[in-house]
């Protein structure tokens, strides 16, 4: 059944994909400042290292990949630059990334590519060699030898991956979202649990830990802007301590808070932050209550809250 919802989605992606390609395949008279060769092709050098791979992968790997995911896809080495009618913009072969690349297992490259396409946004549970992957939408993770591209599953049923190189591909897979120590977390939390806190935090918000990188696109002063956002924007900004079982933190997740400060009255101790919108919370079972909450319910008592007063303003 697995395997089944794997090809569906595959199918689906694929779709999307090559939608998305026969749209952006539309070529007009060249406007860039490409050069071209006395017949008229683009000059090779346009398939040069890309700002936007992912950094771990030689650039010359990357081009060899680039190069191939695109005649993988149905495009033509000579057929840039390409425009756009969403965008109303020439692309460039730049449009053609490795995203994340997880590096050569059993003789193949095994990555994420992108060549500016939308996915379907859908949870997908695919089963290889008895290893679950979770993906987050329809994009595949590939397996890349000699020009042609292999989804896992295909490359592990046609035994160009053993099942080991599927549990080293598992196991990277899972580690890929860089939920690791935090050098921006407070320096008094230690660090296993802050790691908890922060993926925890990332789900009460609706995240999911499997987001990660997040590939953000921006224009700014008329350039085109790629940017990769790792787990590191979840943050233990501050860990007070923990009280009655429960770590009581104020967490941070990127975004742009309120300047001001707010005070607030709780078990007739008188709190102040510097921001509207920050919560001192208490963590239990993966999730988060401000302190107003936690005592209101009972979670907290009010000997608690001194505490976790002291704790803050009579240091």
């Amino acid at each position: 059944m697995k395997k089944r919802i794997s090809l569906i989605c595959g199918i689906l992606a694929m779709s999307v994909l090559f939608a998305a390609c026969s749209i952006l395949a539309q070529t007009r008279p060249s406007e860039t400042t490409a050069t071209t060769d006395s017949n008229g092709t683009l000059s090779e050098h346009n398939w040069s290292p890309n700002p936007n791979d992912c950094p771990n992968i030689a650039p010359e790997l990357a081009i060899r990949m680039r190069k191939a995911y695109w005649q993988f896809i149905g495009g033509s080495l000579d057929e840039f630059p390409i425009y756009c009618e969403w965008t109303s913009t020439y692309h460039t072969p730049d449009i053609v990334l490795v995203q994340r690349y997880f590096g050569n297992i059993g003789g193949m490259e095994i990555a994420f590519m992108h060549a500016g396409m939308a996915y379907p946004d859908v949870i997908r549970e695919v089963d290889i060699a008895g290893y679950e992957f979770v993906f987050s939408s329809g994009q595949e993770l590939y397996a890349y030898k000699n020009g042609h591209f292999y989804s896992i599953l295909q490359a592990y049923e046609t035994d160009l991956l053993t099942r080991q190189d599927v549990g080293t591909i598992w196991n990277l897979f899972n580690t890929r979202l860089n939920w690791h120590s935090n050098p921006n977390d407070c320096p008094n939390v230690d660090p296993e649990l802050a790691l908890h806190l922060r993926k925890a935090y990332w789900r009460f918000h609706g995240g999911n830990i499997f987001d990660f990188p997040i590939r953000t696109e921006w224009e700014l002063l008329g350039e085109h802007r790629v940017t990769y956002t790792t787990s590191d924007i979840v943050v233990v900004a501050s860990y007070i301590g923990t009280i009655a079982g429960m770590p009581i933190v104020i967490m941070d997740r990127g975004q742009v808070h309120q300047m001001a400060h707010r005070y607030f009255d709780v078990a007739g101790y008188q709190f102040m932050l510097g921001t509207l919108d920050t919560e001192i919370y208490a963590h239990r079972n993966g999730n988060f209550y401000a302190i107003e909450d936690a005592y209101n319910s009972g979670i907290l008592t009010a000997a608690d809250v001194g505490v976790i007063w002291n704790l803050m303003y009579r240091q």
